[in-house]
């Protein structure tokens, strides 16, 4: 009785583990591709867009070598898109967008408060400000 409740015991226990190897290899699969090459830049349009133009400009943006994602924003007048800092920069995409824009564009700049302040969501002074610069400070 005792060799055969051992015996169930150890079937079960491989049994989970080996349920346990397989659900970790679907899980974790092949590692993803590291994108520490990977910049944003965001370009506002000066005038409003239609839809045809906005197409017009998105691929445009997205057939540049280097350029992964591009979204424009119609209401809000930008288009931001991803590009790897070793295939392209911000000014050869600016470049190319004047070029084939029907509105006039501008690069977007970020001004010196912006760059100095923290993160834009959370208001200076607040307790979850203050809770990350505590953070910051205890890790740095």
């Amino acid at each position: 009785m005792l060799k055969k409740t051992l015996l169930i015991s150890l079937s079960v226990v491989a049994a989970l583990f080996v349920v346990l190897v397989v659900h970790i290899a679907l899980v974790t699969g092949k590692p993803k591709d590291h994108k520490a090459d990977l910049q944003l830049a965001r370009i506002d349009l000066q005038e409003p867009v239609d839809s045809a133009q906005a197409s017009l400009l998105k691929s445009e943006v997205l057939s540049l070598p280097g350029v992964d994602h591009c979204y424009l924003n119609m209401d809000a007048g930008t288009l931001v898109y991803s590009y790897a800092r070793a295939q392209q920069n911000r000014t050869a995409v600016l470049e190319h967008v004047i070029a084939v824009s029907p509105v006039p564009v501008t690069a977007f700049e970020v001004s010196v408060a912006d760059a100095a302040g923290s993160c834009p969501v959370i208001r200076q002074g607040s307790v979850q400000d203050r809770f990350s610069r505590w953070v910051q400070d205890l890790v740095h």
